[in-house]
């Protein structure tokens, strides 16, 4: 379970990369990708 603080935060980075880019995030998934090495 992600901690509401840290679900903001990643809110706010995204509509802030919204904005800077130009662009809608439709969906943001995190792989786990330390886990597979990348």
């Amino acid at each position: 379970m992600i901690l509401p603080e840290i679900k903001k935060k990643i809110q706010d980075r995204l509509v802030q990369i919204e904005s800077e880019f130009s662009v809608e995030i439709l969906l943001a998934i995190e792989s786990g990708s330390r886990a597979w090495g990348f």
